[in-house]
């Protein structure tokens, strides 16, 4: 890697996601960085963004992958 990444990918329908209750996932980050201590960094920091009260809603609701990008970096 160049750089550290962070990706985000929404299904329409829900996939089969973690055990032991198998539940439905439909969004999926994918975080990739160069070291231990920048991956720790933005695993925080997308963890008080998920805990905000409407980020979720909203990024359900973006119609299309610029309005989740402005949701996400906002």
């Amino acid at each position: 890697l160049g750089q550290s990444i962070i990706a985000f990918g929404r299904t329409q329908s829900g996939i089969v996601f973690g055990a032991p209750n198998r539940a439905l996932t439909d969004l999926f980050f994918l975080v990739a960085c160069r070291d231990s201590r920048t991956h720790l960094h933005v695993l925080a920091r997308l963890g008080r963004m998920l805990q905000q009260p409407d980020f979720l809603s909203q990024l359900r609701a973006a119609e299309d992958s610029v309005t989740a990008y402005h949701l996400i970096c906002d």
